[in-house]
C-alpha cells in the first residue's frame, strides 16, 4: 500500500492510538484526527477496524461532519447501504461541507438518480466559495466519471478553467477510457507519467487503458512498473492477474489473484478471479467455492453480483449439477435479474444437457426480449456456448448469421469458430473459404485459437496456403467430436 499521503506525524499518533487500544485504555483525539485513523485502516482493508474507529469517533462527537460523512461512504461503497448512508449524513450538523454535498450526490448517484444528483450539484455551486470552485467542480467531474456517467463527467470538467492541471488530466483520461477513446487515454496517462513517474495511481489508470484495448502485454509492463513502486499496491496486482488471464498465463494470474484477495478480503473480484482461472482450467469443483464465498461479499444491488450468479450457473451445469443450475437462474429471477438473462442462461444449461430444441426455444425468447444494441453480443454467447457444448451445427448456424454485414469486423472471433465448425463438421469447401477470410480479417493474435488445427512452426498468415496444400483438412466425418476449443474461456462472460 503506497502511503505517500501518511506523514511521520500521523503514523506517530496511529501508534500512539494502536498502543492505548492494546493496553485498554485511551488518548484524545479530535473527530478529524480519528477519522484519518479510520481512512487508514479502510485503505489497507482493515474495514472491521476502519467502521469501529470511525463508530467510536461519531459517538464522541455527536453530530461531527468527518467521521458521520466517512462512515456513510463506508454504506455506500462497501455495504451497497444508500439509506443507510443517508441516515448517516442526517446526523451531521454543519451540511455547509464539500464532503457532505459530496456523499448527498453520491448517494443519488447509488439510487440512480444521476439527474438529480447533477441539479444537486448545480444548486450547491452557487454556495461554494471563489477559491473552492475549482476543485469542486473537478470533484463533482470525478463523482460522475466514478459512476460511469461520463456524459455528466464531461460537462463539469468542461467548467474547469486549468486544463493542464493533473487532477484535470487524470479525469480526462479516466472519461476518454471509459468512453472507448482507449489510444486517448493511453496518451494522457503516458504524458501524467512523464510528470511524475513514480505516481502509481497513473501507472495502474494505463494498465486499465492498454488491458480495455486488448493489449495485455503492455497492461502487464504498466503492471510491474507500479509494483516495481508498491508491490502490495491491490490495484497493481489485479491488474496484473488480468493481464495474466488474457495472455493464458493461468499459474501466475491464479498466484496474483489470491494476492489481491489477501490484501482486500472484504472485495469480491479477487474471489471471482481466482474462480475465473479454476473454471478454465477446467477445475469447476474448486471453482465453486470461491464463487460462494464472492457471493457472500457482494449484494443484489452491486455490479458484480449477477455476474457472480451467472458464473455459479456455468460452474453448476459444468460440473452435470443441472437441477442446481437452473436453482441459480430462479434465485437470479427472485432477485431481480432481467427475463433476457434468464431465458439465455437456461438455454445455456439446455445445451449442457443435450436437450438443442429447448436451448433454441430459450434463446430465441432472449433474443426478442434484448435491446437490438445487444443482440449481437447474444448471438455471440450462444453460439460459442453451442460450439462448447459438442452442437458444432447450431454454434455454425449462429456464427453464419453473425458473418454477415459488418459483423465479422466487429467480432474477428466469428471467423475463427466459423472455421473451427467446418472442421468439426468436416466441410473442407467452407472450411478453406472462412479460414481464408479469417487470415485476410484478423491478426495473429485472434488466429491462434486456430493454432491447433496446424503445425506449430506455420504462421497463422500462411495458415491459408498450407490448408490448400493439404488436402486432408476439414475432409473428414461429421460424427468426429474433436474436442479443440479456441482460446476462450470455458465458462463464457455474462451473456446480457
Amino acid at each position: 500500500m503506497d502511503d505517500k499521503r501518511y506523514d511521520k506525524e500521523f503514523l506517530e499518533t496511529l501508534h500512539q492510538y494502536e498502543a492505548a487500544c492494546k493496553a485498554g485504555g485511551s488518548i484524545y483525539l479530535e473527530p478529524d484526527e480519528l477519522t484519518d485513523i479510520a481512512e487508514y485502516y479502510y485503505q489497507h482493508s482493515r474495514v472491521d477496524e476502519a467502521i469501529a474507529t470511525a463508530e467510536q469517533a461519531m459517538a464522541m462527537f455527536p453530530g461531527a461532519a468527518d467521521p458521520l460523512l466517512f462512515r456513510a461512504r463506508i454504506a455506500l461503497q462497501y455495504e451497497n447501504n444508500a439509506d443507510k448512508a443517508e441516515q448517516l449524513t442526517h446526523q451531521v450538523n454543519d451540511t455547509d461541507e464539500l464532503e457532505y454535498y459530496y456523499i448527498t450526490a453520491e448517494i443519488m448517484l447509488a439510487r440512480e438518480q444521476d439527474e438529480e444528483a447533477d441539479s444537486y450539484l448545480a444548486a450547491r455551486e452557487a454556495q461554494v466559495d471563489e477559491d473552492d470552485l475549482e476543485d469542486f467542480r473537478l470533484d463533482a467531474a470525478g463523482l460522475f466519471s466514478s459512476y460511469s456517467n461520463y456524459e455528466l463527467a464531461e460537462k463539469w470538467l468542461a467548467k474547469c478553467q486549468d486544463t493542464d492541471f493533473d487532477d484535470y488530466r487524470e479525469i480526462e483520461g479516466q472519461i476518454a477510457m471509459g468512453t472507448g477513446q482507449y489510444e486517448r487515454s493511453e496518451k494522457i496517462f503516458n504524458h501524467l507519467i512523464d510528470r511524475d513517474p513514480y505516481c502509481i495511481e497513473y501507472w495502474n489508470e494505463l494498465a486499465s487503458a492498454q488491458y480495455m484495448a486488448n493489449n495485455p502485454s503492455g497492461s502487464l509492463e504498466s503492471s510491474d512498473f507500479a509494483l516495481a513502486i508498491d508491490a502490495r499496491n491491490p490495484d497493481a496486482v489485479i491488474n496484473k492477474a488480468n493481464s495474466l488471464m488474457m495472455l493464458q498465463n493461468y499459474d501466475e494470474a491464479l498466484r496474483y489473484y489470491r494476492l489481491f484477495a489477501s490484501l482486500q478480503p472484504y472485495d469480491e473480484a479477487g474471489s471471482m478471479g481466482i474462480a475465473s482461472v479454476l473454471s478454465l482450467q477446467n477445475r469447476s469443483a474448486e471453482a465453486l467455492p470461491y464463487l460462494e464465498q464472492a457471493e457472500r461479499l457482494s449484494t443484489p444491488g452491486s455490479g458484480t453480483y449477477f455476474e457472480i450468479l451467472c458464473n455459479k450457473c456455468y460452474t453448476h451445469a459444468a460440473m452435470g449439477n443441472y437441477g442446481l443450475a437452473f436453482d441459480v437462474i430462479d434465485q437470479i429471477a427472485r432477485d431481480g435479474g432481467s427475463m433476457a438473462e434468464q431465458d439465455m442462461l437456461r438455454a445455456y444449461v439446455f445445451l449442457r444437457q443435450g436437450d438443442e430444441p429447448q436451448a433454441v426455444a430459450h434463446y430465441r425468447k432472449a433474443m426478442a426480449a434484448t435491446d437490438p444494441k445487444e443482440q449481437k453480443r447474444g448471438q455471440f454467447f450462444f453460439a460459442t456456448s453451442a460450439f462448447g457444448s459438442e452442437h458444432p451445427a447450431l454454434a455454425r448456424q449462429i456464427f453464419g448469421e453473425m458473418a454477415g454485414g459488418d459483423t465479422g469486423d466487429e467480432w474477428p472471433d466469428v471467423w475463427v469458430y466459423l472455421v473451427l465448425c467446418d472442421h468439426r463438421l468436416g466441410q473442407r469447401e467452407d472450411f478453406l473459404r472462412h479460414l481464408r477470410t479469417a487470415v485476410e480479417r484478423n491478426g495473429d493474435e485472434t488466429l491462434q485459437g486456430l493454432a491447433d488445427l496446424f503445425p506449430s512452426h506455420i504462421a497463422p498468415a500462411d495458415y491459408y496456403r498450407y490448408a490448400l496444400t493439404h488436402p486432408d483438412m476439414a475432409a473428414r466425418p461429421s460424427g468426429d467430436t474433436d474436442t479443440h476449443n479456441p482460446s476462450h474461456p470455458s465458462i463464457p462472460h455474462t451473456p446480457l
